[in-house]
């Protein structure tokens, strides 16, 4: 990032020099600061969800560079706004957000959410996508960002194993056509892949459901 300083008026103060130049210094650590703390929260994030079940089995060094650019290309090839990985512990009774585009940083660090009480998730979990065109309806299936007025959920699985869930969000009302609900399925598909390649063990535990 850039701090940039705009004179509006000249001053031959040099200890008011000295104030300002030693103030953009201290802004630009603390934006560094801010930017490094993100990156890592991410990492960690991501590192998580494979290592949770198996600590044994370690991630590769760039999974969550691959999860999140999968879910970079959802959001920008749909025009919509945010998407997230949510995924379940241990005891599949928990659903904790692990990467996400678009959201933001303080998402990560949210408590887990109840599954038996996350309908929209439960529901996607069996094989259904739950696709709400506006926000009316997101009380009801507990959608996990209330700030956005569309979202879609669908599962992330294997062949046998339900991992978790994934959300897109957006910024406005809008309807999701059946070949951008495809797409959504075919890239949750692909985190799905990255997550099983990274904890084979993990992913063939056995499904929840």
């Amino acid at each position: 990032g850039h701090l940039q300083l705009i004179e509006h008026g000249e001053t031959n103060n040099p200890a008011q020099l000295d104030a300002v130049f030693e103030l953009a210094h201290l802004l630009g650590e603390l934006l560094n600061g801010l930017i490094e703390a993100r990156t890592t929260a991410e990492t960690l994030a991501c590192e998580i969800a494979t290592t949770q079940a198996m600590p044994s089995k370690h991630a590769t060094a760039d999974l969550g560079h691959r999860l999140q650019s999968v879910l970079q290309a959802m959001v920008e090839t749909l025009d919509c706004t945010a998407a997230g990985m949510y995924v379940l512990d241990d005891a599949t009774s928990l659903l904790q957000l692990r990467t996400m585009w678009g959201l933001a940083v303080d998402s990560l660090t949210a408590e887990p959410r109840v599954l038996e009480t996350a309908k929209a998730d439960l529901e996607a979990m069996l094989g259904h996508a739950v696709v709400l065109s506006n926000k009316q309806m997101f009380d009801l299936w507990q959608v996990p960002e209330m700030q956005y007025e569309a979202a879609v959920c669908v599962p992330l699985s294997t062949a046998s194993t339900v991992l978790g869930t994934v959300w897109v969000y957006h910024t406005q009302s809008r309807t999701f056509e059946h070949a951008e609900l495809n797409l959504i399925e075919v890239l949750t598909g692909r985190l799905a892949m990255e997550l099983e390649s990274a904890n084979p063990g993990w992913c063939a535990a056995g499904a929840p459901f």
